[in-house]
């Protein structure tokens, strides 16, 4: 069985080397687990569901050092579990506690989750995957900001949408990302699993000193769909090139979707 995570989530020293754990005379690695990972009605140690994580708890695996291999180029590191290799712990950082160390440091609380399986893993991790495509910068609406302050834009969705031609995606702004050497257009990058709302807006008349062009109301919810669905929507007919994915690792990436 194996599992691909990003480099940037093997624990690292402070000179950027990789950080060995050692446990009754064996090496281990520390790997991060990206942010976002459901684990559903899993139980932890203490029988709390464990449900997903939000970014305060930060959750980590040690695996043997023989079972990791990092390619030379590019970003991703592998994890190879044997055939036989029934279980591993998940330990949960839950954040700081009032109660302090002797260096005056805040002492962390913990809590672990037993016996999930390299299969499992798996599935938690392909689950905190982005998609990404491209779409042209005439498909974007203004940047606006809710009421609640999240700074949203709106994608207008192709021809081959189906019955959803014509409305719009909202998304968050980070989300829409430049292309190097291109200014007419963009890629985006959202998360599979998140859902988004898509909007129409309803023709409440036609404006008859404007010949005749069709007076749009307020705009509804026609769907909602989740990253998967949206991305499905952007691919042209026909379309076979492999989906872009990757993991959510870098701290720029903010879920406010």
């Amino acid at each position: 069985m194996r599992i691909k995570l990003n480099k940037k989530l093997l624990v690292r020293k402070e000179d950027g080397s990789v950080n060995r754990i050692t446990i009754n005379q064996k090496d281990y690695y520390k790997f991060i687990l990206p942010k976002g990972c459901d684990f559903g009605n899993t139980l932890d140690e203490n029988g709390n569901e464990v449900g997903k994580l939000p970014d305060s708890i930060r959750a980590s695996f040690i695996v043997p050092v023989w079972y990791t291999s990092q390619a030379i180029e590019g970003e991703l590191c592998y994890i190879d579990f044997p055939d036989n290799y029934k279980y591993l712990k998940i330990t949960l950082d839950l954040g700081k506690s009032e109660e302090r160390l002797e260096d005056g440091r805040h002492k962390h609380l913990f809590s672990a989750i037993e016996n999930i399986s390299p299969n499992e893993l798996a599935d938690i991790i392909e689950d905190t995957k982005w998609l990404s495509f491209t779409v042209s910068v005439k498909q974007l609406g203004k940047p606006y900001q809710t009421e609640q302050g999240n700074k949203r834009i709106s994608i207008l969705l192709p021809k081959y949408a189906g019955d959803l031609m014509g409305c719009r995606a909202t998304i968050s702004q980070n989300c829409i990302k430049d292309i190097k050497g291109r200014d007419d257009i963009k890629i985006v990058n959202i998360p599979k699993n998140s859902k988004f709302n898509i909007m129409r807006s309803k023709i409440v008349g036609q404006d008859i000193e404007n010949q005749m062009k069709p007076v749009f109301g307020d705009k509804i919810i026609e769907a909602t769909v989740t990253g998967k669905e949206l991305f499905e929507l952007f691919k042209k007919p026909n379309e076979y090139e492999e989906q872009t994915t990757h993991e959510v690792e870098s701290e720029e990436m903010e879920q406010g979707l």
